[in-house]
C-alpha cells in the first residue's frame, strides 16, 4: 500500500508540471520544420493552418525553455547575393585583358599554379535568402570553338556567422558543373570536356575566394571559379 501511494504522489507530482498549452508567435522560421527542434525540450506543438501561431505543451520549465529557444533563434532571414565568376585556364601565355578585381586572384593563381593564360568564361549571380538553396544556369551562345558550352552552380544551403569584421557566409554542398567544346580529331569533330568542383566553403562578405580548380577532360586546360559573397540589407 506504501508503495502505490508513493506511485501516486510521483505521478500527481508530474501532472502538476504539465503547463496549460502555451501561445507563441513563431514570425520567421517555417513551422512545419519546428518538431526535431522542439523535440530537443521535450515538448509537443500544434499549429493552425494559415497562422504564424503555435501551441507548446509539456512540463512547464522544458516549454518555458522552449520559449526562450524560440525567441532566439526566429530572427528574419536576411538575403545574400553571390558572385560567381569562372575562368578557364591554359599554360600558354596570353594576353587578355582581364576585369580590374580579378586581377589580383589571377596574379595569386600564376604564382601558385604552371597555368599563365585566363579567360573569364562566365559570371553568374544567384541571389537566395539565410538557410536557403541557390542555382543558376548559364550558357555561351558560341565558344572558340563555335558552339555553346554550358554551366550550372548550385548550392544546398547558405548560413551565416556574424563576426566583428565582416559576416562570413557558409556555402554547403557547392557544386558547378560545366561542358566544354573542343575540336576532338583531324576531321574537325567537335566533342564535350566535363569539368566539376563539389566542396563546402566560407566566404567572408566582401572578399573574393577561389573555391577550387577542376581539370577538363579532352584539354590541356583546367577552370577555376571564384565566389564572392553581399548580405543584401
Amino acid at each position: 500500500m506504501k508503495r502505490l501511494f508513493v506511485l501516486l504522489a510521483i505521478c500527481a507530482s508530474a501532472f502538476a508540471q504539465e503547463s496549460q498549452p502555451r501561445v507563441v508567435e513563431v514570425k520567421n522560421l517555417d513551422i512545419n520544420q519546428l518538431g526535431g527542434f522542439l523535440g530537443t525540450f521535450r515538448v509537443k506543438y500544434s499549429s493552425v493552418p494559415g497562422s504564424r501561431f503555435i501551441a507548446l505543451q509539456g512540463n512547464s520549465e522544458n516549454v518555458k525553455a522552449a520559449e526562450e529557444a524560440l525567441k532566439r533563434i526566429d530572427n528574419p532571414r536576411r538575403d545574400i547575393e553571390f558572385t560567381f565568376q569562372i575562368l578557364s585556364a591554359g599554360a600558354q601565355p596570353a594576353s587578355e585583358k582581364l576585369p580590374a578585381d580579378l586581377e589580383p586572384v589571377v596574379k595569386q593563381l600564376k604564382g601558385a599554379f604552371v597555368y599563365q593564360a585566363y579567360h573569364l568564361i562566365e559570371t553568374m549571380l544567384v541571389k537566395t535568402s539565410e538557410g536557403s538553396e541557390g542555382r543558376a544556369d548559364g550558357i555561351l551562345p558560341r565558344s572558340q570553338e563555335g558552339f555553346p558550352a554550358f554551366f550550372q552552380v548550385s548550392f544546398q544551403s547558405a548560413s551565416l556567422t556574424s563576426e566583428p569584421k565582416a559576416s562570413v557566409v557558409h556555402l554547403q554542398n557547392l557544386n558547378i558543373n560545366g561542358k566544354f567544346p573542343y575540336v576532338a580529331n583531324s576531321k574537325g569533330e567537335i566533342a564535350y570536356s566535363n569539368a566539376g568542383i563539389r566542396t563546402d566553403v566560407d566566404v567572408k562578405e566582401g572578399q573574393k575566394v577561389v573555391v577550387g580548380k577542376a581539370n577538363m577532360d579532352g584539354k590541356d586546360g583546367a577552370i577555376f571559379m571564384i565566389v564572392t559573397a553581399r548580405i543584401v540589407d
